[in-house]
């Protein structure tokens, strides 16, 4: 079985390098290393090609045949940008605020950069998506085809955190719901939102049964099943979205990112099982895992012909 990993973050040695240089506390590079030790992290490679290297190994290693890489800062998009012209496994989205000076411009230069989506984070950035002052960058983001990582939910960076930086974010922020009329407005534009709406499942459901245009990544640990109302499990959590997005808007995550831990395997072998028990087909778990996410991306894989001897 072949994986489509849609929601990984590069995490490079220049995103590090700029949380150094963000830190309110002027940290030190040594003292930010012992930290970053202390809590079982370790830098990448200042190569980028190599630290992607270390990342495929392990991906060849649980059957991820391609995968999305976030740049998650500023510091990374020149980086990830550089990384995928020799590296066709990797399909780049890059951090973007729609509410930031020059929004327009900068979306012409991330597609000449090659990047086919976006991550965006309301709560980090603090802006409502249905802000009609944003109207003009919806319509551009439209007009040039990307796709749309948008972060609903608890926002906790723990890297961030690692740094000293404060949190900022803003809560009022944080609900799904927010996005229904952007995504009304402009149904061409394909907006994923990750780890099932991060806490706003019930919200996720509505607005992927209002819009057609509306995928969900089931990326990371999804600790959010802690604090809902009623008792729910991953199957459970699977069943119910299966129910109202179907198979075909569901999108398999694990969040990968830091090293030494890599590839999270754990949770891609955790997913699988509560597939299984949610009752999926394995025509469903195929779309889930790989297919829905070639589909989105419109990628098209080479036909192999076999060659037959006389």
């Amino acid at each position: 079985m072949k994986f489509f990993d849609f929601h990984t973050h590069l995490f490079s040695h220049a995103y590090f390098d700029g949380l150094v240089r963000q830190s309110p506390e002027g940290i030190p590079h040594d003292q930010f290393l012992k930290k970053l030790m202390e809590s079982g992290i370790e830098l990448p490679p200042v190569d980028p090609q190599a630290h992607l290297d270390l990342l495929y190994r392990q991906l060849d290693e649980s059957g991820v045949d391609r995968f999305v890489s976030f740049a998650s800062s500023p510091d990374e998009i020149p980086v990830l940008a550089g990384l995928l012209p020799a590296n066709p496994r990797v399909t780049g989205f890059a951090l973007f605020n729609p509410a930031g000076e020059g929004a327009e411009d900068q979306l012409d230069l991330l597609k000449q950069d090659g990047f086919s989506g976006l991550v965006l984070f309301p709560v980090l950035h603090r802006y409502f998506p249905q802000d009609p002052a944003l109207n003009p960058v919806w319509r551009k983001i439209e007009a040039l085809g990307f796709l749309i990582t948008i972060h609903f939910g608890i926002l906790k960076i723990r890297l961030r955190d690692i740094a000293g930086l404060p949190r900022t974010f803003g809560g009022q922020f944080s609900n799904p719901i927010n996005l229904i009329e952007v995504a009304d407005r402009h149904p061409s534009i394909r907006f994923i939102i990750p780890h099932f709406g991060g806490g706003y499942f019930r919200e996720t459901l509505m607005l992927g049964a209002n819009s057609a245009n509306i995928y969900v990544d089931t990326s990371s640990s999804n600790t959010w099943i802690d604090y809902q109302e009623s008792d729910l499990t991953l199957s459970a959590v699977f069943r119910k979205t299966r129910h109202v997005f179907g198979s075909r808007r569901i999108l398999f995550g694990t969040d990968t990112g830091i090293l030494p831990r890599g590839f999270r395997a754990d949770i891609q072998e955790e997913q699988l099982k509560a597939m299984a028990g949610a009752g999926f087909t394995r025509e469903d778990i195929h779309r889930v895992v790989y297919h829905n996410a070639l589909e989105l991306t419109g990628i098209v894989e080479p036909v192999i012909t076999p060659v037959h001897e006389n």
